[in-house]
């Protein structure tokens, strides 16, 4: 199979470019969070057993994910999980056909709630770890 074989699922398609530019989005931030997944399990799995070193691997694990360059990960990843999900919900109601017929205008209206959602749990986030 070709590259340009192998890479059909990124075709945008849709009746205009937002709907495809929405569906692109939505397939890669999708395939970020199934690798995000596959790391977090993969770093959990590396704490199972570590009861007999005294919680020491825990306590390492916790000091690195706590630092800010992974905190800051975690930003952009709630930012994902944000996207992912509004543009989710949106398309389940326009499968039952609600915001059709202002599809853009409903595109924007859930991108900005999901923004909202995004700022505030980046606020709670920034928060807890400036207050240690």
């Amino acid at each position: 199979m070709s590259l340009k074989g192998s890479l059909f699922w990124i075709k945008i398609k849709g009746r205009q470019i937002s709907d495809g530019i929405a569906f692109l989005f939505h397939r890669l931030t999708g395939l970020v969070i199934l690798l995000y997944l596959y790391i977090h399990f993969a770093a959990l799995s590396q704490l199972i057993g570590s009861q007999s070193t005294g919680g020491q691997n825990f306590q390492n694990f916790l000091k690195t994910v706590e630092s800010p360059p992974f905190v800051a990960l975690d930003i952009l990843l709630f930012l994902v999980i944000f996207y992912h999900g509004a543009n989710g919900i949106r398309l389940v109601f326009s499968e039952f056909g609600i915001g059709t017929s202002r599809r853009k205008l409903f595109f924007w209206i859930m991108m900005i709630l999901g923004v909202i959602g995004w700022i505030l749990l980046t606020y709670i986030v920034v928060k807890a770890f400036l207050g240690r």
